[in-house]
């Protein structure tokens, strides 16, 4: 079998690239409702936190874990 043509393996590799980024945010989407579906069961939208106060939460358990602590 013949090696494709430069034009034709850019294209084949633009077409992955497009894939992979259609994967990524497929997943990142997933990752949000399951953040989100978690933060309803622990009752967080009662709390009347700003964004910015829960996100400074976020920043928090990111960097407990980050830094070794309990998994």
């Amino acid at each position: 079998m013949a090696r494709k043509n430069l034009v034709d393996r850019l294209i084949l590799a633009e077409q992955e690239l497009e894939a992979a980024k259609a994967k990524f945010v497929k997943l990142q989407k997933e990752s949000a409702d399951r953040i989100a579906r978690l933060a309803l069961k622990s009752g967080l939208p009662t709390l009347g936190l700003t964004d910015d106060q829960i996100k400074a939460e976020f920043d928090s358990i990111v960097a407990k874990h980050r830094k070794g602590g309990t998994s």
